[in-house]
């Protein structure tokens, strides 16, 4: 009984006036009056003006002007209840309205997804015929790579001709490095940096590093080795805030998701404001941003590139960098819809990296090159 009295009533009192039910209230309540006004006429005209105390009550005008103030309040009432509602459906209309602009700026242009199937069926032939040489990795590597920079010009589509880079960074454990390697490479890093509290560097391999733009791909001849530090899981919050670098590293150790940064230039304040990288770290990364290596960067994503053994658990070996001259690259929304579609060409490149024992161009490496390939 309780059920049915609440359905009838509804749960929230300020809706009751659009109940079904209301209107049909304010009939009879509008009806009680007008029978009022026809049966006791000269009773409700003898009793204007209404005087309290000026002598006996006449019960049927009382009756009468109280039914016809709850008429008038009661008709108030629901025009205000339905004037509210359609503020608000209009408000929710509005909102909807935004978010289907949003998702038309975001989809894909005609014809895209003809594009992402020939492309990667492109990508998975060469990787399928190239076999397991050094020369062959590399080729499936660079191929999947390229099929990812087509995704990108298609996706991307912008008036202002932007120039991208697309660049792979390997992770290398500490007992491969050597004191010269990280004195030349590693970046970010505060004065006095200890590796050993680190599990290793991510390093960016030359031969898979591209410059791009909407005619021509070619090998990014300007870029060098950098390394940027993996911090020990002890070592990855500071005070609640992360000790991470922003970007690859982030993604790396978090290979849940990809990460984004829509201008580089705002990098720094973030290093500075919201995580517990020294200020040098982050003066570091405004100056090279700003002015130095890293000028032509104004905003990247990041996307982890994990494998999984046969009947093992998933690794993360690498991240996969992609970088815009311009600010803004894939913002918001589109970054969510971009991410999936270059995931089986990622796959695709960590079958192949997994296998690929090429020791970086210019750096030495601690351990004998047996090992290296074991």
């Amino acid at each position: 009984m309780r059920q049915t009295l609440k359905g009838m009533w509804g749960g929230d009192h300020s809706r009751l006036p659009l109940q079904w039910w209301f209107p049909a209230l304010i009939a009879c309540v509008g009806a009680f009056a007008g029978y009022l006004g026809s049966v006791y006429t000269e009773d409700i005209r003898s009793s204007v003006p209404i005087g309290f105390g000026a002598g006996p009550l006449v019960w049927s005008a009382f009756f009468f002007w109280m039914s016809l103030l709850a008429f008038g309040s009661l008709f108030g009432l629901a025009l205000h209840a339905h004037n509210e509602a359609t503020r608000n459906s209009l408000a929710q209309l509005q909102d909807r309205s935004a978010e289907l602009q949003t998702l038309i700026r975001t989809l894909p242009p005609k014809g895209f997804l003809v594009t992402f199937e020939d492309l990667f069926r492109v990508s998975f032939d060469v990787d399928s015929r190239v076999g397991e040489t050094e020369d062959g990795l590399k080729a499936s590597i660079v191929v999947a790579l390229g099929g990812i920079a087509s995704l990108v010009r298609a996706f991307d589509s912008r008036d202002d001709g932007p120039e991208y880079r697309i660049n792979l960074m390997v992770f290398r454990p500490t007992a491969q490095l050597r004191p010269e390697d990280l004195a030349k490479h590693v970046m970010f890093v505060e004065p006095g940096y200890n590796p050993h509290t680190w599990d290793g560097v991510l390093q960016l391999r030359q031969e898979f590093a591209y410059r791009f733009n909407q005619e021509s791909m070619e090998v990014d001849t300007e870029i060098e080795p950098l390394m940027l530090p993996i911090p020990e899981p002890g070592f990855r919050v500071d005070s609640g805030k992360p000790a991470i670098l922003p970007g690859a590293p982030s993604v790396f150790c978090d290979p849940t998701k990809s990460a984004g940064v829509e201008n580089t230039l705002e990098l720094a304040t973030w290093c500075r404001e919201r995580s517990a990288l020294r200020s040098s770290v982050a003066d570091e990364i405004e100056r090279y941003y700003a002015a130095g290596a890293g000028s032509a960067i104004r905003s990247f994503i990041c996307m982890p590139i994990v494998v999984t053994p046969s009947g093992g658990t998933p690794v993360t070996i690498g991240v996969l960098n992609i970088q815009s001259s311009r600010p803004g690259f894939l913002p918001g929304e589109k970054a969510g819809q971009f991410v999936p579609l270059a995931t089986p060409f990622i796959l695709l490149i960590g079958r192949s990296l997994a296998k690929y024992r090429v020791v970086p161009k210019g750096v030495a490496t601690a351990v004998p090159k047996a090992a290296a390939a074991a």
